[in-house]
């Protein structure tokens, strides 16, 4: 296929996800980024219960290489190479992911850090890695089942002081991450809108497994 189909890769992985986590009794959500990617340096948002996660999408491995095109992922990588704090918050929560055509399309997943903050991507950084390090690389379904099990992604608070970072480097001045998300528990066509991540996180527990469902974020 000679077309980028990016968005269909987002919507396959964004649809097996909610399935899987739904099959096993998890309220997982999926949150666009819209056009807070350029500073965030992801398109969505994935959560399960307190468990969160950033994950940029490309079409095919070859599309990684536009990353080097942006200025504030040059800027996110020198900084992470200097900032152990930092890095071990990214190496938590924030993912890319790209699809490849084998006998049917799948979909891989690599920690951000690893896979584009090299001279290869970035040929004029002072960057360690001459290329990116493809050992952490995993397919979709492991990416799932790490995701649901906990063993990838990390809690609200270490999200929340990742993404701020990511703000203060964007130099946006603004106060947050605006999210919005069909309402799951609405029949009807609703829409919640989210000012910033801590009403995110009041109303995913709120609105937990166990919890008697809220059709409001709150204030």
């Amino acid at each position: 296929m000679r077309r980028k189909h990016e968005q269909s890769v987002i919507d396959a992985f964004s649809n097996y996800f909610l399935k899987v986590g739904a099959q096993r009794g998890r309220r997982t959500h999926r949150f666009s980024l819209d056009g807070q990617d350029s500073i965030l340096g992801a398109d969505y948002i994935f959560t399960s219960n307190t468990n969160f996660a950033l994950v940029e999408f490309k079409y095919e491995q070859r599309d990684l290489k536009a990353e080097g095109d942006k200025r504030l992922r040059r800027i996110l990588c020198e900084k992470l190479e200097v900032d152990k704090t930092r890095l071990n918050q990214s190496l938590q929560c924030h993912f890319i992911a790209w699809s490849q055509k084998e006998e049917v399309r799948k979909i891989y997943f690599n920690k951000y850090y690893p896979e584009i903050c090299s001279r290869e991507i970035f040929p004029q950084a002072e960057l360690h890695r001459a290329q990116g390090d493809p050992s952490s690389r995993i397919q979709a379904q492991r990416m799932v089942t790490s995701f649901l099990d906990g063993d990838l992604g990390t809690n609200f608070r270490t999200f929340q002081l990742y993404t701020q970072w990511l703000l203060s480097i964007g130099e946006t001045g603004e106060g947050g991450v605006e999210l919005m998300l069909d309402n799951p528990d609405s029949n009807d066509l609703e829409i919640l809108e989210f000012s910033n991540l801590d009403l995110v996180n009041d109303w995913i527990i709120q609105n937990g497994p166990t919890s008697a469902p809220s059709s409001s974020p709150g204030p």
